[in-house]
């Protein structure tokens, strides 16, 4: 979850101080790094029952690789609809969100369609706690439940029966994106990423360190921004 708090409303400097842009770059190669050792670990060394999901699928036809890409999306878009059920569920006020490249920004009443194509295998979901009362457990339970419907969508999947190749193809690469997806996704990216991920966000938000502040100021700038006031009009 990029995007329980729009880190777009925050003043640049706050980003501009804190941005860490070698840092993610190094840690996404670890993490690509990580993803190939996990799988042949898997295949490997993990109990049978659990080495069926990661069996090495090979390519046959030229739809195989849409189906690649379409499985690695679908695993996101589940990731990201964990978050949004449960934002939705406590009464967030749903800021807008991302799958792939294409982008959707909600403010009073608009919607606005952008398309960033730097930002192809990423999701995120924007949405704003429209009280502080209790947010921030509120926080940890949306950012956690993204994982956690991650791990349950490739689980159900895995368990479905399949008979052609297609489908098999799909299934296989949808169980696998999802668990590298969970697997990956709990290890924290570094302080101050421009993109923290969901172990970093939960890590800030129960340690209440310098970066749970960053984000009570990110939700105080947006309830601002849904309220309508401008820059001016903010309390102290």
């Amino acid at each position: 979850m990029r995007a329980a708090i729009p880190h777009d409303l925050s003043p640049p400097e706050l980003h501009a101080q804190f941005a860490n842009r070698r840092g993610d770059g190094l840690f996404s190669a670890f993490l690509l790094i990580l993803a190939f050792v996990d799988l042949g670990t898997c295949r490997a060394f993990a109990p049978v029952y659990i080495q069926g999901w990661f069996v090495s699928m090979p390519f046959q036809t030229p739809l195989d690789i849409l189906l690649l890409i379409g499985a690695a999306l679908m695993a996101m878009l589940m990731h990201e609809s964990g978050h949004l059920l449960a934002s939705l569920a406590f009464g967030f006020k749903l800021m807008g969100g991302s799958l792939g490249p294409l982008q959707v920004q909600l403010l009073h009443g608009t919607c606005k369609l952008s398309f960033q194509r730097r930002y192809f295998f990423t999701g995120s979901v924007s949405a704003i706690p429209q009280s502080l009362n209790h947010w921030r457990v509120a926080m940890i339970v949306v950012v956690a439940c993204g994982p956690l419907w991650t791990l349950t969508a490739a689980l159900l999947v895995a368990g479905l029966t399949v008979n052609n190749h297609p489908s098999a193809f799909f299934q296989m690469a949808f169980v696998q994106v999802s668990a590298l997806l969970f697997l990956l996704g709990l290890i924290p990216t570094v302080p101050h990423a421009r993109t923290p991920n969901d172990a970093r966000l939960l890590i800030d938000l129960i340690s209440k360190n310098h970066g749970s502040e960053e984000m009570e100021l990110n939700v105080l700038l947006g309830q601002q921004v849904i309220a309508g006031n401008r820059p001016h009009d903010y309390p102290a």
